[in-house]
């Protein structure tokens, strides 16, 4: 995400559950990085992301906080599959 062109950059992530004692600390390393290379970040339902992260409890929810997507825009969803992140996939692209 970080070389793609665009205006808006966000990451739309889902929790990273195959991670054992470092889960937490991985998944606010990910919201820092992202932070580094101006991605916002949206995380449905994994509180694990830290208070940097925008937080939503579903993806109805991830849905409106995305708002209106153009063509400026660069979105990337990401997660376990125990997330079901393809589900907002489809709303949006599908």
């Amino acid at each position: 995400l970080p070389a793609v062109p665009a205006g808006r950059k966000v990451a739309v992530l889902g929790v990273m559950a195959e991670l054992g004692e470092s889960s937490r600390a991985d998944h606010e390393r990910m919201v820092a990085l992202a932070a580094e290379h101006g991605i916002s970040v949206i995380a449905v339902d994994a509180p694990e992301y830290g208070s940097s992260a925008l937080h939503v409890a579903d993806i109805d929810e991830a849905e409106a906080a995305l708002g209106a997507l153009d063509i400026a825009t660069a979105v990337l969803v990401k997660g376990s599959r125990v997330a079901a992140l393809e589900r907002l996939v489809a709303r949006l692209f599908g």
